[in-house]
């Protein structure tokens, strides 16, 4: 036993894309219903800081497509979701595209039909 090499193994579970997570939180983001953050998280994702970390940047994303309003009563207070438009199909597609390897053109895509 003495002899034997120590390893340390790390054993992690796959991570949601951020489309993904969009789409299983999409059905509690009712327009003009306030949601709390931990409202989206169920009991075996809070063992899980990493679909956490997914969630909230989900939800960042949601909100600069402006989907969402975030808020914050102060720094250690839950965060409370407000949606102000449907998440649909379109939404995810405009997600993937995003997340892929043309990202930079994708984001002045973006921008550009913001402005508009």
């Amino acid at each position: 036993v003495r002899n034997m090499k120590k390893g340390v193994h790390f054993v992690a579970d796959a991570l949601l894309s951020i489309s993904e997570r969009i789409l299983q939180i999409k059905d509690a983001l009712v327009i003009g219903k306030i949601v709390g953050f931990f409202e989206l998280i169920d009991a075996q994702e809070k063992k899980r800081s990493n679909q956490i970390l997914v969630t909230f940047i989900s939800l960042l994303e949601l909100a600069k497509m402006g989907f969402i309003s975030l808020f914050q009563a102060d720094d250690r207070a839950e965060i409370r979701i407000q949606a102000k438009n449907a998440v649909d199909r379109d939404v995810i597609a405009r997600v993937e595209d995003y997340d892929n390897s043309h990202s930079a053109e994708v984001a002045e895509q973006l921008l550009v039909e913001a402005q508009q």
